[in-house]
């Protein structure tokens, strides 16, 4: 609605006298104003800054903004509309930024001028995040705090970070490692070498290679170092009177895939209960021809028949022997007597001829070697 003028005379005339009072109350009349300006009574840009009051407090709600937009002066000095656009740069963000002359949006993106730090933007759910992205070779020795480095492994020169001389340890060095299928993770013994190329190499032991024992690393011709079997003692069992026994001696080729015979050999007795003057772990490794076991014994004996005998062998698999022996004979150790003290080391006295060993007292052993 717009405004109502009420005109109210100063003096009613239609009746009495005309005086000079009167005359000057009707040249006065009342003028009463009601209802209210609306929007629409009032022309476009009636309304100047400088009938807004300095404290008209006008709310931020009545302002018509853009969602997620900022209002900014424009070059006319007037207010303008900053909203976000798809030309982000995306990841790359864009800061708001006074250039000198005013505020623009600029690009963090150190593809187009380079740099060592970028801006990027990172979205999590609703939420976004500002990152900083290091710009490849960026960080220079000289960004680097002295306390980067704890100056007894690592050093910090002009250069960058170096390792110090004697600064590694063997604790510094990754454990050698493998893991089974169903998740079971086993260490590993070795040493460190260099392979063909030059170049540092872990040479680890397998599993079943850890602990049978018995390997030292070894160079290949044309291939790297490796682990290989020497003097590796593998125990074959009692001895047997007319039978035969054998044992698994896991030689294998230099590339641990397929089992070979063993380039050698030693087979030895080994005392396993006090027998015939030897103690337990003495080792026969020369059992002469008694060993043919011809059943008898003494300082004439001799072997009577030719049939009689034990063969030892290697094949790509197993170390064994085969007898058809009753009876085995080896020469009694120090003619059968205990030496006076250590510092004995010779003598002729005692009973020197060859006796019949008990075969429950001694095993068969073999030691073999790549």
């Amino acid at each position: 609605m717009g405004l109502n003028l009420t005109v109210q005379k100063g003096h009613d005339f239609s009746t009495g006298n005309v005086t000079r009072a009167a005359l000057n109350a009707g040249a006065t009349p009342t003028i009463a104003v009601t209802g209210s300006i609306s929007g629409t009574e009032l022309a476009d840009g009636s309304v100047t800054n400088a009938k807004v009051s300095a404290t008209a407090a006008i709310a931020a709600s009545k302002l018509a903004v853009t969602e997620n937009s900022i209002i900014m002066g424009d070059n006319n000095g007037k207010g303008s509309v900053l909203a976000a656009n798809s030309d982000n740069d995306a990841p790359n963000g864009k800061l708001l930024a006074d250039v000198g002359s005013k505020f623009a949006l600029i690009s963090t993106d150190l593809s187009a001028m380079g740099g060592d730090v970028g801006i990027q933007t990172v979205a999590s759910g609703s939420s976004h995040f500002l990152k900083l992205n290091l710009n490849t070779g960026a960080v220079e020795p000289i960004h680097l705090n002295s306390n980067v480095a704890d100056k007894t492994s690592i050093i910090k020169g002009s250069d960058g970070l170096a390792i110090k001389d004697g600064g590694v340890k063997p604790s510094h060095l990754a454990t050698q490692s493998i893991t089974d299928s169903n998740d079971n993770t086993t260490n590993l013994v070795g040493v460190l070498g260099y392979n063909t190329a030059g170049t540092g190499k872990a040479i680890t032991l397998t599993a079943a290679d850890q602990a049978a024992g018995g390997f030292v690393v070894c160079s290949n011709a044309g291939a790297d170092p490796s682990w290989k079997a020497y003097n590796k003692k593998v125990t074959i069992g009692k001895l047997k009177a007319n039978g035969w026994r054998r044992a698994v001696h896991g030689i294998k080729n230099p590339a641990r895939s397929a089992d070979k015979v063993p380039a050698q050999v030693t087979f030895a007795l080994e005392c396993t209960i006090a027998d015939l003057g030897y103690a337990v772990g003495d080792i026969v490794y020369d059992f002469g021809t008694r060993f043919s076991g011809d059943g008898t014994e003494g300082t004439n004996a001799t072997v009577t028949d030719p049939n009689l005998g034990t063969n030892f062998y290697a094949d790509v698999k197993f170390v064994g022997f085969s007898s058809n022996c009753a009876t085995f004979g080896i020469m009694r150790k120090n003619g059968a007597v205990t030496p006076a003290d250590d510092t004995v080391l010779d003598g002729n006295n005692g009973t020197y001829e060859s006796g019949n060993l008990n075969i429950d007292n001694w095993n068969v052993i073999a030691f073999v070697s790549e």
